[in-house]
């Protein structure tokens, strides 16, 4: 999961409970799982660090899941949006409780800290009284500047260009890596997630061979080891190089550091 997130919970005194993520997305949790719960995190597109998309049989399954819980709040962080090649599986048959955040910063700069939120009636009128209360209100010439950025892109093909840039660095790297026989999710977005045995001798392995690699402990609440791999930075040249420094990484035996 997204790191930022996790501090937030704890800064609001909640506690997250960790979901497992597959090549089709989210997986379908057990009601066990959800007891005490109080709202689902879903990223429908794009996971980070995965890349996974939740499919449309997926979401079919978590529906019927939730239907036994219609005071579940559903947020989906959907912060690929308009950059994403796959079809949001959630369109049509959201559940009783829901709010989807679509965030302009991936293509629009980091700068331009803003969402488009939406989501079920009593919901936004409640983040409405809240916005209005005190510094947190939004400013209006920056809604109005990222609106006019946001259509500019539409009318000109610029979100294809961009999605097509990005998708073309993504398979050229994972088709390198199928070459160097090194399993990888197949998606979308920013991020690949490769399991490994050691995270630290990983990071030091590709740092030896000038990349910089993320240790993934602080993107995972339960499961196995593994690294994040960012693509904002390569091209697709560097998708064969990459996957061979990543393999020979990948294939070295860690050794302590003291």
């Amino acid at each position: 999961c997204w790191p930022p997130m996790v501090a937030l919970l704890h800064s609001l005194r909640l506690r997250p409970v960790p979901l497992p993520v597959d090549a089709q997305g989210l997986c379908v949790p057990t009601a066990t799982a959800l007891r005490g719960c109080t709202a689902l995190v879903i990223t429908p597109r794009a996971h980070n660090p995965t890349g996974a998309a939740v499919s449309a049989a997926r979401w079919k399954a978590l529906r019927r899941q939730l239907q036994a819980r219609p005071d579940l709040l559903v947020i989906l962080d959907d912060h690929w949006g308009p950059l994403s090649g796959a079809p949001l599986a959630m369109a049509g048959s959201m559940p009783p409780l829901w709010l989807h955040v679509a965030s302009v910063s991936k293509f629009l700069g980091p700068d331009m800290r803003l969402a488009v939120a939406t989501g079920t009636g009593a919901l936004m009128q409640a983040m409405r009284a809240q916005q209005a209360l005190g510094p947190r209100w939004v400013s209006r010439i920056l809604q109005g500047l990222a609106a006019h950025l946001w259509q500019q892109m539409r009318e000109s093909g610029g979100f294809a260009r961009v999605r097509e840039a990005y998708a073309a660095r993504r398979t050229a790297l994972e088709q390198a890596l199928a070459a160097q026989q090194v399993p990888v999710v197949r998606g979308e977005g920013l991020h690949l997630w490769l399991p490994v045995a050691d995270e630290s001798a990983v990071v030091q392995a590709m740092a030896s061979r000038g990349w910089a690699v993320q240790a993934g402990a602080a993107l995972r609440l339960a499961s196995a080891p593994a690294v994040r791999v960012s693509l904002g930075g390569c091209q697709v040249a560097d998708g064969v190089r990459l996957a061979h420094d990543l393999a020979q990484a990948l294939r070295t035996p860690g050794r302590p550091v003291f």
